[in-house]
């Protein structure tokens, strides 16, 4: 049986049973880490086992936004940003409104992976299960994904200021700003 582990052994995936030969190759999951492992083991006796020293994999494209937990409005622009590794030359993107199970194409023709980001033309949908995948052209296992959905809907509510940095003094008074899309603020 051969498995790895993607945590330094702290937890196990089976990558099949059936070896009896001296080699495998291996499909290499989406993942990022630098702590992998592979045990190799005796099927019918797991005490007979071998370990790997721990390496890393990493996927040549990330994700950076949406990664997750933003609140889109339809028919707005959203920037889509990712970094690539040199390898990767064009992308293409797709989103989901249901959390993976369909995707849908944002670019359908190649879009240069240097870039690094994409103005995006919010579809008018309501989901709030949503995901951004930009992909290898050239190899389908060479993607990043959104972390966790977003949303993307009609209404939505934006803090414009504070902007983030701000440093306020206690009893000062200062302005909060907000844009507002169909919500009663």
């Amino acid at each position: 049986r051969l498995a790895y582990s993607f945590d330094s052994g702290d937890s196990w995936s089976i990558i099949t049973n059936d070896l009896d030969q001296s080699h495998y190759t291996w499909l290499i999951p989406n993942i990022n880490s630098d702590e992998v492992m592979l045990r190799l083991e005796d099927y019918y006796d797991p005490d007979i086992n071998t370990l790997s020293e721990p390496f890393s994999i990493s996927n040549p494209i990330t994700l950076l936004s949406p990664d997750g937990g933003e609140n889109l409005l339809s028919g707005s622009n959203f920037s889509i940003e990712w970094i690539t590794m040199d390898e990767i030359t064009n992308v293409l993107i797709d989103y989901s409104p249901d959390n993976g199970f369909t995707w849908i194409p944002v670019t359908t023709t190649p879009y240069p992976a240097a870039d690094g980001s994409y103005l995006w033309l919010v579809p008018d949908i309501f989901s709030t299960e949503c995901l951004v995948k930009v992909k290898s052209v050239t190899n389908i296992n060479s993607f990043g994904i959104s972390s966790s959905p977003f949303v993307i809907s009609n209404r939505a509510v934006t803090v414009l200021q504070p902007s983030g940095g701000e440093i306020w003094s206690p009893g000062s008074e200062q302005l909060i700003l907000w844009e507002a899309f169909n919500i009663t603020t």
